[in-house]
This record gives C-alpha cells, structure tokens and sequence, in this order.
C-alpha cells in the first residue's frame, strides 16, 4: 500500500521548519556541494610546483628579471591548480633547503613542475643553478656553490607521474666566465655556452628558454621573452602543453627577431591538458593528463555552442552535414525546421508577450554579451597538428620515407623504422625551422608538399658550383679577444667535377699572398669532403709568433644538399692564447649555389 504524502501529516520542529523543509534545504546544500566541485575540475589531480627566480647576485652584476618572471609564473600555475613553493634570491644553502622541501611533498603527485629563471651554466655536459652567492673562483667550487638540475629531476620523476621543467637560465653568465679563468686552457673548454640538452625519463618535458648552448635574453621589460610567453599561453584552455610551448616559441621568435628559439625535450606518453575544456553537461572536464573528450568531440562542442543562438538555417544545415552523428542533431533538426516555418518554439507564450506593435519581447533573451556575434558567419575550426597528421592517414612505410628522405637532408632521425617518435619528431621540426613553415614537429600537407618540393629541386650528386669562406672562430662560452668579431679569412667560388675540388676565383683578406695556390680538395661521391691549405690567420698587426698556418677540414656532408643550404664545419685548431684561455679553430661555411 502506498503512503500518503499530505503535508499537514508532516511534523515541524522546533525552528518551525516541516521535515519536508529540511529535505529541500539538504538538497540545495548537495547541489551546491556538486556545484563547487565543478567549478574547479582542475583539483582532481595534485599538482605540485617549484618556482624559483635569482635577480640579486652578490658577486655579479644582477639580473633585471628573474624576480618578477618567478612571482608571474607562481600566480599563473596557482590559477591553474597548483601548490607552489616560491623562493626569490636563494642563497645556496637556502636553495638546498627549498628544493628539499619540494621534493619531500613530491610522494603520489600526478604533475610536478620546477620553473627556474636566472643565472646557469654548463660543466661537462651537466648543466647547474646558480644561488645569489655564488663566486666559483675554483674549479672545486662547482660542487659546494651550484645546484644540479639532474637531482632535481631524478627526484620529480621518482615520485610523480608527469614531470614538467622550464629553464629560463641560458643568459650570458659572467659566473661561467671566472670559472673558466681559474681552470685553465686545458679544462676550460669543459665549461659550454648556455645550457646543455638534457636526457628524460618517461613522462618528463624539459622546456629550455633558447637551443641548447645558446644565450637568451633577459628582456627589457618586466619579464624575459622566454617567460613572457610562458606566462600569456600556458594552461591555454583544452590545448595541449606542446602546443602552448609551440606558441611560445613563435612569440619568442617574434620578440627578439629570431635570435632566440626556446628548444624542448619530451618524453611524454600522452598529451597533458593543463586546463581541460569542461564537457556540455558540466562535467569535469577529465584530469590533467587524460582529457575526458577527444578532439573532434570538443570540436564538435565549439562548433554547437558557436552557432546555437543563431536564426540563420545554413548554420545548422552545416552543423548536420559536417557532423551527421553528432550529439546535437535532434536539436539541430527541430531548430532548423522552427526557422524555415518560422515558428516560435513557445507558440503559446509568444502570443501572450506580443506587444501591440508587433515586436516580440522574447527576443529580448539574447541580448546578452555572451550571445554576442551569434549572426556572424561561423568562424573555421582551428585544429591541432596531430589532429591535421592524423588526417592525413600516413602508413608506417609513409614514415619510413619520410625519415630516409629527413636522414639524406642531414636532419638526423637515427635509423628509419616507421616509428615516428621524439628524435623524428625533433628533425622534422629543424626541417620545419629551417624552410620558414609553421614549426611543431607534427606533419602536415604543407610540410609534405614542401619535402617533395626540396627533393625535387636538389641534385642527386655533389657536382657543380659551390661557395667557401674560410673564418677563424672561438667556440668558447666568451670571446674575450674579440676574434669572432672579425673573423672571415678568405673565401673561394669553387667547382665540383668528378670528385675534384677547383678554384673558379677567390680572395684572401688576411694577406696580400695568394694562398689558394696551395688549395687542394676532394668531395666524393659518398659525401665524404677534405680540404687543405696554407692560410694567414692574423689580420694586420695582431700579434701571434706563427701567423700562417697549414689547415685542413674533414667531414661528411648530408646525401642531398639543396640550393641555397649553408652548412658550417669545424676545421683544424689554428692557435692557443694561454693567457685567455681560448682555443681559436678554423671554421669552414660552404654554400650550394644555383
């Protein structure tokens, strides 16, 4: 027997509250529970970061930025969910002391960031933070005065799922340059320029400020260009993180004219979603790392919420078409035929609100600013590069093509095997930098048509009309001498007939001698080029016991070389300055010409 529910069988309290009051209070009080709960999707998963930034160093001159690029990146992954440890102008021991605390709340984190701005350096391969106080006035002081980014690291990827570490530290560093001093020549070339290229475990994507052993800039405004970028693109809304590094790059590149490329490293198994698109019915929009809709999904959903508000029919008729299985084609067919008849879906009530002159007051709804732009025409979906990859529907034998024709362009992809992985990925985008396309490591039909083009218009043999310009270079972190500033030798236009090398004209600007009378070169057929002449390496009256030099160079050059493509090749070592520390080598640039 069913029971009766007659209100006036329902006791009140003692608040004068009936029962079935409080079933509605509690009620309200769990929709607004779910409600908060879907306001922050982002708290599904722990995040945890460390932000450091050094401007005031004791013992160089300071570094405008760093401060500021470390609390605009704390306030940025704070909005974006994470719990950030912030330290500005750490001491070394107070940078231990940071790091260790980080490091201990690291246990079962899902994404673990370390963003770091200020000086660092290079030693050996490894690269280094330096605290305020550091001097480094002794080789031995690289152990007691600087912190290794490895053990930073190798502790992110012992205890969380997803590692993430940004590098705003390859400035010019006056650091590098006493340690260098006290080393010596014979150890100093152990100290690099800029940072070194940085090995990751699984899960883990290191983002450098400029390319490995490059310099960034600081910056003239509040923040670095590197962390300018940072700041305005991550956590872009269901974009994943190597896209928003990708726009980071174009702005950088932008912003100081192509002197600096931020340069990346992944290892990562899946895309990562700092912010996750939220799904139509308010779900959570998935964790971080496992975005709970696919592309065309939230494709789908931009699109829909795009044109719903709209009165044009051709906006819903192309709704059906492009997505004719899609989540929203009830409503797009029952609002596309009210349009054409031009019923109202509320016929009653619109008859009732009808004024007397005629306008319909329910249109008055849509004036809101979150409507606005609902008559324009539908803009074009912008897509990602995996996305427009996938659609181009390659095979592993397409890739394999792909990465022999990468490999004879001299963009090395290790052994061509089908698998596109994080080493084809970087030659692609080299590819992609080098010929001006839109750079993201992703293939596309503009990018192929462009492979096919350089393949196309690159002879299949190494004959023909080359250009050298012989230079002496430093390849030193500084060139204290100032050697690189004027550093073009000679140069020569050469023909290449059957394996030989001759002169067709050149130019010595060392010497009034014609020292390409000595010249004497080979390319053969397999690439593989040797050079050797007698050459000035001094230019007037600087002073050097030996002033000409006897110089060869030996390489191997890419199976295909284009028109047009410069390649640069470390030559013989020309001479030592002791007092200096710097090692001055013969640097050989030859050009293909049309």
């Amino acid at each position: 027997m069913q029971e009766s529910r007659s209100c006036a069988a329902i006791p009140e309290t003692e608040g004068g509250l009936t029962l079935e009051d409080l079933m509605i209070l509690l009620r309200i009080f769990v929709f607004l529970c779910v409600i908060l709960g879907l306001v922050q999707p982002s708290l599904a998963d722990r995040r945890l970061a460390l932000v450091i930034g050094n401007s005031s160093y004791l013992n160089v001159p300071s570094l405008p930025n760093p401060g500021n690029d470390a609390n605009d990146m704390t306030a940025k992954l704070e909005s974006l969910g994470f719990q950030v440890t912030r330290g500005v102008d750490l001491t070394y021991q107070d940078m231990r002391k940071t790091i260790r605390s980080f490091v201990t709340a690291l246990k079962d984190t899902d994404i673990a960031l370390f963003y770091y701005a200020g000086h660092g350096l290079q030693v050996n391969g490894k690269n280094y933070l330096a605290p305020i106080n550091a001097q480094l006035l002794h080789e031995e002081d690289i152990q007691f005065e600087l912190v290794q980014v490895d053990l930073i690291l190798a502790a992110m990827e012992r205890n969380s799922r997803t590692s993430l570490v940004f590098l705003d530290a390859c400035r010019n560093n006056p650091l590098a340059g006493n340690l260098v001093r006290s080393m010596g020549v014979s150890r100093s070339a152990a100290v690099g320029r800029g940072l070194a290229q940085i090995g990751t475990g699984v899960g883990t994507l290191i983002s450098f400020a400029t390319q490995p052993g490059n310099v960034a800039l600081d910056g003239t405004g509040r923040n670095s260009p590197f962390t300018s970028a940072l700041v305005q693109h991550l956590g872009t809304p269901g974009e994943g993180i190597t896209r928003n590094l990708i726009r980071v790059r174009n702005d950088v590149l932008r912003a100081t004219d192509g002197k600096q490329v931020p340069w990346d490293n992944s290892s990562l198994t899946g895309e990562v979603v700092l912010k996750p698109l939220p799904s139509l019915t308010g779900e959570p929009g998935g964790s971080a790392s496992e975005p709970a809709m696919s592309g065309p999904q939230q494709a789908e959903i931009v699109y829909w919420n795009s044109i719903r508000q709209s009165e044009d029919p051709a906006y819903f008729e192309a709704y059906l078409n492009r997505f004719p299985d899609g989540r929203f084609v009830d409503l797009a067919r029952l609002k596309l035929a009210a349009l054409k008849s031009g019923t109202p879906v509320n016929r009653d009530t619109a008859e009732e609100t009808q004024p007397e002159s005629g306008f319909d007051r329910s249109k008055l709804a849509r004036l809101d600013p979150k409507a606005a732009g609902s008559a324009l025409p539908a803009k074009p979906l912008s897509r990602s590069p995996d996305d427009l990859e996938r659609q181009l529907a390659l095979v592993p034998d397409d890739y394999k093509r792909i990465q022999v024709a990468l490999n004879a362009l001299g963009y090395d992809v290790g052994i061509p095997d089908g698998a596109f992985g994080p080493k084809s990925r970087a030659a692609l985008r080299r590819y992609q930098i080098r010929n001006r396309l839109e750079e993201s490591g992703f293939l596309t039909e503009k990018t192929l048509t462009a492979l096919l083009k350089t393949f196309e218009t690159t002879p299949n043999t190494y004959d023909g009309t080359w250009l050298l310009q012989f230079h002496r270079w430093h390849y030193g972190s500084q060139d204290r001498s100032g050697v690189n500033l004027r550093s073009l030798l000679a140069r020569a236009r050469v023909t290449v007939r059957g394996g030989e090398i001759f002169i067709l004209d050149g130019k010595v600007f060392s010497s009034d001698k014609p020292m390409f009378d000595t010249f004497k070169g080979r390319l053969s057929d397999a690439g593989q080029l040797t050079l050797s002449m007698r050459i000035d390496s001094l230019f007037g009256n600087e002073p050097k016991p030996q002033q000409e030099v006897d110089v060869t160079v030996r390489t191997r050059l890419p199976a295909l070389v284009p028109y047009d493509h410069s390649l640069s090749v470390k030559g013989s070592r020309l001479w030592v300055n002791p007092k200096k520390g710097e090692n001055v080598w013969l640097r050989l640039e030859m050009r293909r010409m049309k």
